[in-house]
């Protein structure tokens, strides 16, 4: 069978091969020269014969790589001595898998990578990475594509490194039928939300679920609270990694409390803290809560439940600052490992994932593809719909959490133990404000 769908639950393998430095037959070899470094500048220059692929995913949302699997699909058909090789990698796994494998010379040919300082920018930093930008130019990639999205996840690189495949955002994801049930419109104020948690917990139902286990779904919720709590500048530069700026906010604490709040009111689901990110999924969609606050990352997996899924932002805490979603930037971005034997071949198909062809099927399939189209082609549905609505009435916020690794990690943990009442907020983010001025400022 000519195509390799690895699911990467093979991890604490993968991890000793990273940290020996060897291989297995499928992963890619550690090259015997230098790769090169010019783009290909005709399909024809490439080999015929038979290549692999490897390509990593980080594996949190299945729907997605479906998606992506129809592109590979595709590019195999075009290219009968390609073979595409997936490995699924879960989040968390791949923060720590990712560089290890790049340092070792065990990792992908092409990947998925966690924007900015997660994955992109260390890597890049490390020279592991291939710089795209003259080759991009070569090839016509940014005529079309949206160079916002480019310039936002590149900004803290010399060079264009990372190219993010979607726009993104997290809100509130919701049960129609639950809400046509018991008579709820999406609301616009906080006090609205509120009022419809309460209804539907009265109704029997738990209103929210959350993948609390896994840390950064709860984060998420809290985010989702700072950014209309906080003004943009300041979280702006958290994310840039300001020294000068502090955790040790008033608005992020404030956040902070309105979780536990609602945690204690029973409007998110009782067992968050033992239930990871797929489960809370699942939830979801087999009807156990009315609502998920998530990522756009999730809208091909909540499209299989059985009842049609809509979506709203989370009201504002503050109606005096301007409004901005959180997470409202471009998502992960693909990269092209500089010291892949295979290289010309990723570029190949870097180019495929960046055609109109590509972009269009993407689109079609529920992307918010970062990409400029003539003529904009029929969107896949109301849920779509409402998140390019959202992303108009909003200004793009910023995932403030990505800011420094370590500093990501603890805020994680920080947030399971103020729900759990083990920490106050003003303790952990006295923590966490000590951690990231260690971090930003060494």
């Amino acid at each position: 069978m000519r195509r390799k769908f690895v699911i990467g639950m093979i991890l604490f393998s993968l991890s000793l091969l990273v940290l020996s430095g060897c291989s297995t037959p499928e992963a890619t070899a550690e090259p015997t020269e230098a790769p090169p470094e010019a783009p290909i500048e005709e399909s024809g220059g490439l080999s015929d014969e038979p290549v692999t692929l490897t390509f990593w995913w980080e594996g949190a949302a299945v729907g997605n790589l479906e998606v992506f699997q129809k592109s590979f699909d595709r590019f195999m058909e075009m290219h009968p001595n390609v073979t595409i090789e997936t490995v699924a990698i879960p989040f968390e796994d791949m923060l720590r898998t990712f560089p290890l494998a790049l340092d070792a010379g065990t990792g992908p040919d092409i990947s998925m990578s966690l924007p900015l300082e997660s994955t992109t920018y260390p890597a890049a930093q490390a020279g592991h990475l291939l710089e795209l930008t003259a080759i991009g130019e070569e090839r016509g990639w940014w005529d079309k594509y949206d160079m916002k999205a480019i310039e936002f996840d590149n900004r803290a690189l010399d060079g264009i490194y990372g190219v993010p495949y979607e726009w993104t955002a997290v809100g509130v994801f919701y049960n129609t039928e639950v809400f046509s049930d018991l008579g709820l419109e999406p609301p616009d104020t906080l006090e609205e939300f509120e009022a419809i948690m309460e209804t539907i917990k009265q109704a029997g139902i738990t209103p929210v679920s959350v993948g609390g286990k896994d840390g950064w779904p709860l984060v998420h919720v809290w985010q989702q609270l700072v950014f209309t709590n906080v003004e943009y500048d300041t979280l702006r530069a958290l994310e840039d990694r300001d020294p000068t700026q502090s955790y040790e906010n008033e608005g992020l604490i404030e956040a902070a409390n309105k979780v536990v709040e609602w945690f204690e009111a029973g409007y998110l689901d009782p067992n968050l803290l033992s239930t990871g990110f797929t489960d809370a999924n699942d939830l979801f969609i087999n009807g156990g809560t009315a609502m998920n606050i998530g990522g756009t990352w999730v809208q091909q997996d909540f499209r299989n439940a059985p009842f049609e899924v809509r979506f709203f932002p989370v009201p504002p805490m503050r109606t005096d600052i301007p409004l901005h979603l959180g997470g409202f930037n471009p998502a992960n971005d693909i990269v092209i490992v500089k010291e892949s034997p295979n290289v010309d071949w990723a570029i190949e198909l870097m180019d495929f994932l960046l055609s109109e062809e590509n972009m269009t099927l993407w689109w079609e399939n529920g992307f918010l593809v970062p990409y400029t189209f003539d003529e904009i082609p029929p969107g896949k549905d109301q849920l779509q719909a409402d998140l390019y609505t959202t992303m108009q009435a909003n200004g793009p916020g910023h995932f403030i959490t990505v800011a420094a690794p370590e500093t990501n990690q603890l805020i994680w943990a920080n947030m399971q133990e103020i729900v759990a009442q083990t920490k106050s907020p003003e303790e952990a983010f006295a923590e966490v404000q000590e951690l990231y001025i260690s971090e930003v400022s060494p």
